[in-house]
């Protein structure tokens, strides 16, 4: 099971007491949340730390009972600042990358802290491109960059 927290960046919404959705440009898009009383809870906040803490148990208690916690893998994706051509990147929601990168060493931590196995990109690869797909951003990155995690991700065929 891989997973990443890039998506978690923009926050979740509490949609009645005690469900969430997470913030996404695909929730956003759908035209489904005007209207609804929702809150907002921030990324990096002792809430959403909080809410994500219980969330992140109950994943690796159930990844346990199906005996994939050991092939669980998250994704340690730092916010890049520049991209390979030495252009800065705009920051995501004028917040500078190395605030964002502040905000998830705790997340990380306390995944290590449950036993998931954390693959953090070396900052030499935290580079964004102008010829990315979806274009430069702090958490778009050089080809190398995902060269190194498919090559640390990878499960012998028989697992």
């Amino acid at each position: 099971m891989l997973f990443d927290l890039v998506d978690e960046r923009d926050g979740v919404y509490e949609i009645t007491p005690g469900r969430f959705v997470t913030n996404t440009a695909e929730l956003r898009r759908s035209g489904w949340l005007p209207g609804r009383d929702a809150r907002l809870v921030s990324f990096g906040t002792d809430e959403h730390f909080a809410l994500w803490r219980a969330a992140a148990a109950r994943v690796r208690d159930v990844a346990s009972q199906v005996r994939v916690l050991d092939r669980t893998v998250l994704l340690g994706t730092p916010f890049a600042d520049y991209c390979d051509d030495g252009v800065p990147v705009a920051p995501h929601a004028s917040i500078p990358a190395t605030i964002w990168n502040e905000r998830y060493l705790r997340y990380f931590d306390y995944a290590r802290e449950l036993g998931f196995r954390v693959i953090e990109l070396p900052a030499a690869l935290s580079t964004s491109t102008q010829t990315h797909t979806w274009g430069p951003a702090p958490y778009h990155y050089v080809d190398d960059a995902y060269r190194w995690w498919e090559e640390r991700i990878q499960l012998p065929r028989d697992a």
